[in-house]
């Protein structure tokens, strides 16, 4: 196979990654560096962190690309960058760090829809893979990828016609919503499918996610479902079983009672110490200082490391401007 050899840039979500196609299909290096154990403490994707997590990575993914695929910069006839869709933060760290490669080696920049990336993976071949055909026009491709899930038809190269698509959640958020209820931990898709591997009974009965007077999909009906049958399993909310979990680790925000929510509100007032002057009429030395993390103990957030009672908070106490 020959053809113009490209550098592939991808940091729209979670996961750094670089790769270096030829004419389109054949990959001759493909790094991935994944965040997923970064993220699994909170039960999802953090935007920053996943930025910070990008700009610690990409360099070394690059080196580890290079070194794969046994060629330079002397090779390369374009780099390709994913512009979208994803998190703005993570997205950032891809184009910037593409759009600086493009203009100190003077290469040709290309931007990639992320949701086209996915469908034109179709087309690639793995290293050591055969050749075989391309897929043939017209086609019909269903994408299901993070916050997106939809079915298109392609009758060329780059031209959509968008059949149907869900109405509501994704598949990926159903998946991870359906494993926080169950106690299985991040992310849910493949934790749910090893429960399921395991499982002694096969007796549940949940809703179709297809709308059979449309190509649509509903993946909310599924979420309400699993969190009816996992309460139907346990008989009491507070007994160490499935229901057990739900009621702790499950349970959304939204589900707070009024009385709940107030009195979680003043003990967070309580505990961040007296709140700084508003705008109006505040004087400039007032606008010199904010409340710090150490120095938010019910007393005036101090304005100098020195005036911070305890050495180790030194630090945290270092004067800050503005807002």
């Amino acid at each position: 196979m020959s053809g113009p050899l490209i550098l592939a840039i991808e940091s729209s979500c979670d996961e750094t990654g670089i790769a270096l196609v030829e004419g389109g299909r054949r990959i001759h290096s493909n790094v991935v560096a994944s965040q997923v154990a970064l993220h699994a403490p909170t039960g999802g994707i953090v935007p920053e962190v996943a930025a910070r997590a990008h700009l610690r990575w990409i360099v070394p993914v690059l080196d580890e690309a290079w070194a794969a695929a046994g060629v330079g910069w002397n090779d390369i006839d374009a780099i390709g960058v994913t512009y979208g869709p994803g998190l703005a933060g993570s997205l950032l760290v891809g184009i910037n760090f593409a759009k600086a490669l493009a203009y100190v080696r003077r290469k040709p920049l290309v931007a990639v829809n992320h949701l086209e990336g996915h469908l034109y993976a179709a087309w690639l071949l793995d290293p050591a893979e055969a050749e075989r055909p391309e897929p043939v026009f017209p086609l019909v491709a269903l994408v299901v990828s993070g916050g997106h899930t939809f079915l298109v038809e392609m009758r060329d190269h780059l031209t959509y016609r968008l059949l149907g698509q869900t109405v509501d959640d994704a598949a990926g958020e159903a998946f991870d919503k359906v494993g926080r209820l169950l106690g299985l931990g991040y992310p849910g898709g493949p934790a749910v499918m090893a429960a399921a591997a395991g499982a002694t009974r096969r007796d549940a009965v949940f809703p179709r996610a297809w709308l059979g007077d449309s190509y649509d999909f509903s993946f909310s009906g599924l979420k309400t479902a699993t969190r009816r049958i996992i309460a139907r399993a346990a008989p009491t909310r507070g007994s160490p079983t499935i229901r057990g979990r739900v009621s702790r680790m499950g349970r959304p925000p939204s589900w707070r009672t009024d009385s709940r929510r107030r009195s979680w509100t003043s003990s967070r007032r309580r505990r961040s110490g007296p709140r700084r002057p508003s705008g109006r009429g505040r004087s400039s030395s007032a606008a010199a200082w904010r409340p710090t993390a150490c120095c938010a103990s019910g007393s005036r957030p101090r304005r100098r490391a020195a005036e911070c009672p305890s050495s180790s908070r030194a630090r945290a106490c270092a004067p800050t401007t503005g807002r």
